[in-house]
């Protein structure tokens, strides 16, 4: 198959290959001069050998601009004789739109590697147009990076003159701002007005402590007197606090006359003329000491009103010195921000005349620095077909099919499809073959041996029937596991149709649903899961000779002689459950009350379920689905069954599409399942 497959393929390829139209390419190439920069632009432009500057060569030359630029220059002639291999059948209308995809199309660019030399090919039909593209494009190559530069110069030029200007202007506005901001505050020198605002200041703050100083010692000196007065103490002590002159003299000539006084009283009487005039003069002395003492008090309020008033003259001063000086803090904030702006834009506008000078300079020193390197030359030797090529990939298809044919194979086919795949790649016995039920209602399934609703299918499980019973080692009462490689084979349909079948042969037959992880087989036959062997298990149940009506089991009555037993929850510990001796003593006592148990249990290639299970049975089979299953995947399923030591009575094909069962478990006596349903069917309508 392998080899045929590669005759075919590498015959259509090479005819393929050699019918195209003969192609023939034409190169020309352009190359980079090196030259000395007279100033280092290099902040403005990269260097003409340098990896960049190819690349976006590179760039400009497969541009669809450039491609215009040459399709300008064609002549009538020449735009003839480039359409004309491609007009063959095509009406004249289309050859313009034409001319430009293949101008377009044809030519391919690409650096000739470790130089500066890009190699321009053009690939054409006519030879000699091929080579003229090739040099109309060098040519326009170069013609139009100059018409790019100097475009982009003379924009660049202009950009870098209306910033200059503009910038002028800014700074010009700047100046006058600042200029007018010193006139309307005077600011001759910001620097001289600080410092003269910060000695005032200074000065207003000494002053200010001085006659805060002074008029609180006036107030204490008030205060004492006030209170001497108030108190009426010795006026000794009120001269004394006074500090006036005029009243410390006036109290002096009081002391001397009451000390006299004192001596004559001894010496004379109170009566005695010379008391008497001591009294009044003493009388008149202390009169005076008394206005005079209240003239110093008047005096004393008077100074220290002076000095609250000089104390507050000078506060304010001092406010108003401090608010002047946060003024002028504030102005100088502005002033600084207006400076600052001025050398900003004084050090942008410097930077934009310097780029501008030195952009002028390279404008004029600026030329495109190619060259055409090598001119093209019509090459008569096409590229296409190329015979060596055509051969090296016939060789390469006819090596890859043929080394990768039986990989994909098996790939494709490696899956388990008839009864010849069952019986001589996994050496096991083809029990039946079910065909496909996809058209039957879901809910249906389970009942169709039983209901009889697909009659050539019912047909095949009585088949299947018969054959296990041939091929079956235990005789009497067994237990019967059915499991399958992986999940979705329709192991629960099989298990139920098959209890249904020994039910009709005259057994009584427990179905047990033993997928304790995903159990299926109470919603297949629509009753709830709220009883089983799990909740038996869970609650402690014991085993009696009523067990079939055991309410913790709740053993389901599905027809005469089927009964199911469910799950009754489900649990992901399933191995530590089956491996439990309550659980044995159960399935015992339920084989003495029924003729067959069927189990339903997990798929054995993904779970251990049904190794686990298998010890409570005599006879396993395994379910296959058509196309599903890989053979290598079913072979170690059922390697894994018989290593249990359990008899494997052999294997179930399930879901056959319609036309494909092979009747081989008849060994080819009978013919098909489904001719021999349709004989059974008409025979027995006959005999009605």
């Amino acid at each position: 198959m392998a080899l045929a497959i590669t005759v075919v393929a590498c015959t259509l390829l090479g005819w393929e290959q050699m019918r195209r139209p003969r192609i023939y390419a034409a190169s020309a190439s352009v190359s980079f001069e090196r030259r000395e920069r007279v100033i280092d632009l290099k902040r403005f432009e990269e260097s003409p050998n340098s990896e960049p500057y190819v690349v976006t060569r590179l760039a400009d030359l497969r541009s669809a601009e450039l491609a215009a630029y040459v399709e300008k220059t064609l002549t009538p002639a020449e735009r003839e004789r480039i359409v004309a291999p491609y007009m063959k059948g095509r009406p004249p209308q289309v050859a313009d739109r034409m001319v430009s995809g293949i101008v377009r199309s044809s030519m391919s660019a690409d650096r000739v590697p470790e130089t500066f030399v890009l190699a321009i090919t053009v690939t054409h039909q006519d030879p000699e147009v091929a080579a003229m593209l090739a040099n109309r494009y060098a040519d326009q190559f170069i013609r139009y990076l100059y018409d790019k530069s100097t475009a982009n110069s003379n924009a660049g030029l202009s950009f870098l003159r209306d910033q200059a200007e503009d910038l002028r202007k800014k700074l010009e506005a700047s100046e006058r701002s600042l200029q007018e901001y010193r006139t309307r505050f005077n600011l001759v020198s910001l620097d001289d007005s600080q410092n003269i605002v910060v000695d005032r200041l200074k000065a207003l703050n000494t002053s200010a402590t001085a006659a805060r100083v002074r008029r609180s010692e006036l107030d204490v000196r008030l205060q004492q007197v006030e209170a001497a007065i108030v108190q009426k103490r010795n006026p000794v002590e009120l001269v004394s606090l006074l500090g006036s002159a005029a009243v410390a003299d006036l109290q002096r000539k009081i002391d001397d006359l009451v000390a006299r006084r004192t001596v004559l009283a001894d010496r004379y009487g109170r009566r005695h003329p010379a008391m008497l005039e001591i009294d009044r003069t003493l009388e008149t002395l202390q009169k005076l000491r008394d206005d005079q003492v209240k003239t110093s008090i008047a005096s004393l309020r008077t100074q220290r009103d002076k000095a609250l008033a000089e104390e507050q003259d000078l506060t304010n001063q001092l406010a108003t010195a401090e608010s002047d000086s946060l003024k002028l803090d504030q102005i100088g904030v502005e002033y600084g921000v207006l400076k600052r702006a001025i050398e900003t834009q004084k050090s942008i506008y410097s930077q934009v005349l310097s780029r501008l000078n030195e952009a002028s300079i390279s404008a004029q020193l600026e030329s495109v620095n190619l060259r055409i390197a090598s001119r093209a030359q019509p090459n008569g030797t096409p590229i296409s077909p190329n015979l060596r090529k055509t051969a090296m990939l016939l060789v390469l298809l006819a090596v890859v099919i043929l080394a990768g044919y039986p990989f994909c194979a098996e790939m494709l086919f490696a899956r388990v499809r008839s009864g010849l795949d069952v019986e001589s790649y996994l050496g096991a016995v083809l029990l039946g073959e079910i065909s496909s039920v996809r058209a039957m209602a879901e809910k249906d399934r389970p009942h169709l041996v039983r209901l009889e609703s697909e009659e050539h299918v019912a047909e095949q499980f009585r088949s299947l029937f018969s054959q296990f019973q041939l091929v079956s080692k235990v005789a009497g009462r067994k237990a019967i596991l059915i499991t399958s490689t992986i999940p979705s084979e329709g192991k629960s349909f099989i298990a139920s149709n098959l209890a249904a079948a020994f039910v009709a042969h005259g057994k009584r037959v427990l179905l047990i649903d033993a997928d304790l992880r995903r159990p299926t087989q109470h919603r297949s036959l629509g009753l709830e899961n709220k009883a089983g062997m799990l909740l038996w298990l869970e609650k402690g149940g014991n085993v009696t000779d009523d067990v079939e009506r055991d309410p913790l089991l709740g053993l389901a009555e599905i027809s005469p002689g089927l009964f199911l037993l469910r799950t009754g929850g489900s649990s992901r510990r399933a191995s530590e459950i089956v491996s439990g001796g309550r659980l044995d003593v159960l399935i015992a006592a339920l084989q003495a009350k029924f003729d067959i148990l069927v189990f339903d249990t997990p798929p054995a290639g993904v779970f251990p379920d049904a190794v686990a299970f298998a010890r409570y049975c005599e006879e396993l089979i395994l379910v296959c689905r058509f196309g599903v299953a890989a053979r290598q995947q079913v072979r170690t399923v059922y390697e894994r069954m018989r290593q249990t030591g359990k008899a494997v009575a052999g294997i179930v094909l399930n879901a056959l599409p319609s036309g494909r069962g092979t009747g081989y478990y008849y060994y080819h006596s009978y013919g098909s399942a489904d001719r021999y349903s349709k004989y059974y069917s008409k025979d027995r309508g006959e005999k009605a």
